[in-house]
């Protein structure tokens, strides 16, 4: 087993940091925007657990007036949650955003929710982080855990549980002192998910890959048989000439197919 870093584009993200309060301000007018807003970045689709992040903000917006949830994306599910949203006073909706617009949204925000059902990663926690926010993520985002230090540098959720959700986004709602030491914490941890990192760890795996000692079980060497039967075969392919049927595979790779 190689780990290697799931990587994004950290500085990119991280000019989210950047825009002025001055501009922020104005852009968050605009929009409609007001006190502390939750952002959700991603396809609106049921899976993604936006009918729990809607009512989770609905219970939030009842206790707490000054807070927005800015909606960036589109999906399948997009009609049905507009139709939500208006009867949620709040919500306001972004539509479709091309990745180089995104650190803008998130500049605009104070808290990232994901509370996903189900996802193999969800670098939108990332990118989220290096903008500087503190993340409200369900414990189905992938190895969640290893990536969004619980209390520290924002908070996971039990999937699929609006009440959990709205606690922490109430939490946070309420205290701009700890959205600002939660965020600063996960912008730093974030700056280790580069691109650069990516290589150097790929480089790794490529090292200890080639190091490791060749395996010598009859399987291996019959996988090597094929491996250079193909390569032979891939070699020929550029002569109309050549060609290389099932008959000319070495008999124990033929029975290992078997």
């Amino acid at each position: 087993m190689h780990v290697v870093t799931q990587s994004i584009d950290v500085e990119h993200y991280a000019r989210a940091r950047e825009m002025g309060e001055y501009e922020r301000a104005r852009e968050r007018t605009r929009l409609g925007l007001r006190g502390c807003v939750f952002v959700y970045s991603g396809r609106l689709w049921s899976k993604k657990g936006l009918d729990e992040l809607f009512e989770a903000y609905g219970s939030v917006r009842s206790q707490c007036e000054d807070t927005s949830l800015l909606i960036v994306g589109n999906g399948v599910d997009e009609e049905r949650y507009r139709k939500l949203g208006d009867w949620i006073p709040g919500v306001v909706f972004a539509g479709f955003v091309q990745p180089k617009m995104l650190p803008t949204y998130y500049a605009l925000g104070d808290v990232l929710v994901f509370p996903t059902l189900g996802d193999p990663y969800g670098l939108v926690v990332e990118e989220a982080m290096a903008a500087g926010l503190p993340v409200i993520c369900s414990e189905a985002a992938g190895e969640i855990k290893s990536r969004l230090p619980d209390g520290k540098a924002g908070y996971i959720v039990p999937a699929a549980n609006a009440r959990v959700l709205a606690e922490r986004m109430l939490l946070l709602a309420r205290d701009r002192a700890l959205r600002s030491t939660l965020g600063l914490e996960a912008a730093r941890i974030v700056t280790t998910k580069s691109h650069e990192q990516y290589a150097i760890d790929f480089e790794r795996f490529i090292d200890r890959l080639l190091a490791a000692p060749r395996r010598t079980t009859t399987e291996a060497v019959v996988m090597r048989q094929v491996g250079r039967v193909l390569m032979a075969a891939r070699d020929r392919s550029s002569h109309p000439a050549a060609s290389i049927g099932a008959g000319q595979l070495p008999a124990q790779a033929m029975k290992l197919h078997a």
